[in-house]
């Protein structure tokens, strides 16, 4: 009885420890990283939970998505979409108008705020 515990015990602690050496989650930087690709370029604070970045950026290709199927392709450039405690309102209309077009910061709070009304 004792012996097939403690194999079982040594098995669990296998295990654990094999899968230990592979990240649980992403971190923030990372799913900014691995969504950065194509017209987006995302900078993404590290206030938000990675669950909260990954919605985030899933959002905001999917508007943008609509937009263009509205409207048209009417911007050829990169998106450019920061996410930051310094900002404190969302903003992207002043960036074009002061020649940043595809620019857009949202304030953390305001990130997490939209994704919570869902």
């Amino acid at each position: 009885m004792k012996n097939g515990l403690l194999a079982v015990l040594a098995l669990i602690w296998f295990v654990l420890l094999a899968n230990s050496s592979f990240p649980q989650s992403l971190s923030v930087v990372d799913i900014a990283r691995r969504e950065s690709k194509g017209r987006f370029k995302f900078f993404l604070s590290d206030l938000l939970d990675p669950s909260e970045a990954q919605e985030f950026t899933r959002a905001v290709k999917e508007a943008q998505g609509k937009v263009e199927k509205y409207w048209g392709k009417t911007f050829d450039g990169t998106f450019r979409v920061e996410v930051s405690p310094r900002h404190r309102i969302s903003m992207a209309l002043i960036p074009a108008w002061r020649g940043e077009r595809g620019k857009m910061w949202f304030p953390v709070h305001r990130a997490k705020r939209n994704l919570s009304m869902k």
